[in-house]
């Protein structure tokens, strides 16, 4: 994997870039917004917690799905001073839930497994949002004067800065490479910050009459379905989720999604 310009997470694991690995045509192309991480607690050696749910490295895959074996590799892979304590892994709850609803709620119901999806970041390494910016600001107290390096993985607040016209035309080329004949986006950010750069005008879940139906839209040259779904997280609904938006995914998930099925399994 790619490294982000010497980006680093807190004890130093380096902030890497991730990608689809299996390139083979697939059925849909599914894009989101940030990459995630691998999160694990920081204890003193006499077990006080320090940390809860600290951002240490990059997920091992798009979409991971927070599997403990993983995470206790990935987190005994990292080296930190005898005298700063000591890392242990997250339970699966707080590692791997995004991954976890996008196989349960999002591609099951439409009759897909991950071999079938593309998967796609609009930003492809992780971003630190308010929760793990504030864990990050107590990591940068507790080790002030150590030799351990500050945390330089970026905020979520420079998520316009970091989509230019290049990752616009990486995207579209992925999309054209993946065959895919229908677009999954998750959230309104990639229509948003994406799409609307080829014409597509309603850019918000709210500007469709009906949720979680196909539309038809051209990107260049190439004319796809696009499926505008809400995005993981808002199923998990944790802090600021959308209420209405969750009730529509559930009545999709009872009605329309079964009927989807047999289009894209056709």
């Amino acid at each position: 994997m790619e490294t982000v310009n010497q980006a680093v997470f807190p004890f130093g694991s380096p902030v890497e870039k991730l990608f689809q690995t299996d390139r083979t045509p697939k059925k849909v192309f599914i894009l989101g917004v940030y990459a995630g991480t691998v999160q694990a607690r920081w204890l003193e050696r006499s077990g006080k917690i320090l940390v809860r749910a600290l951002a240490v490295a990059s997920e091992p895959e798009l979409y991971w799905r927070g599997d403990q074996e993983q995470a206790e590799q990935i987190i005994k892979s990292i080296n930190i001073p005898e005298e700063m304590g000591i890392l242990i892994t997250e339970g699966k709850e707080i590692n791997g839930p995004i991954g976890r609803s996008l196989d349960k709620l999002f591609l099951e119901p439409l009759g897909l497994i991950r071999k079938d999806s593309w998967l796609c970041d609009m930003i492809p390494f992780s971003l630190m949002n308010r929760g793990q910016r504030k864990a990050i600001k107590r990591y940068s107290r507790l080790t002030s004067g150590s030799s351990l390096p500050p945390s330089s993985v970026p905020s979520t607040e420079l998520k316009n800065q970091l989509v230019d016209v290049t990752r616009r035309e990486e995207i579209l080329a992925e999309i054209d490479e993946s065959k895919a004949e229908i677009l999954i986006t998750l959230g309104d950010l990639p229509m948003k910050m994406i799409l609307s750069h080829y014409g597509l005008e309603k850019i918000r879940l709210a500007d469709y009459t009906i949720y979680g139906r196909l539309h038809p839209i051209k990107l260049g040259d190439k004319e796809i379905q696009l499926l505008p779904l809400i995005h993981p997280r808002d199923t998990l609904r944790e802090s600021g989720y959308s209420t209405r938006w969750f009730e529509y995914h559930k009545r999709w998930l009872e009605k329309d999604a079964k009927e989807l099925s047999k289009y894209i399994s056709y």
